[in-house]
């Protein structure tokens, strides 16, 4: 198991990673309280000026990767309602295509029952019905 140093103190990695934000906050405080000591040597100041720029990062990506399933949420939303509404534009649609094929099809149907009833009758038939129509 690997650990992190923390200051003076070592903090097993388990409980860093249950509680990343106290540990966040526990890191800041101690950068805040080290920058606050009056400091003689050139390079602690600069290993504090990168340790609160790494504790500012750290900070802001804790923050970033708690924030981003809300993020998520909200564009899946925002899609959501702004499709929802041709969603029902082309559901009605094509409700009123299934009514127009629908009534073709029974349209259909009887002009072959009517065609499958004059085969039937005969072409006699038909020619004198034929005559009768043009006189």
């Amino acid at each position: 198991s690997r650990r992190q140093s923390s200051g003076s103190k070592w903090v097993h990695q388990s409980c860093t990673s249950k509680k990343p934000f106290l540990v966040v906050s526990y890191v800041a405080e101690r950068v805040r309280t080290a920058s606050m000591r009056p400091s003689t040597r050139d390079h602690d100041k600069e290993y504090t000026e990168r340790l609160c720029e790494v504790t500012n990062n750290l900070t802001r990506y804790v923050k970033q990767v708690a924030n981003e399933p809300s993020t998520g949420l909200y564009y899946i939303q925002e899609h959501v309602r702004k499709s929802s509404s041709q969603l029902v534009s082309n559901k009605k649609q094509l409700e009123d295509t299934k009514t127009e094929v629908d009534v073709k099809s029974i349209e259909l149907e009887e002009c072959s029952a009517m065609v499958d009833t004059m085969r039937l009758v005969g072409p006699d038939v038909l020619a004198r019905m034929q005559a009768n129509i043009v006189s």
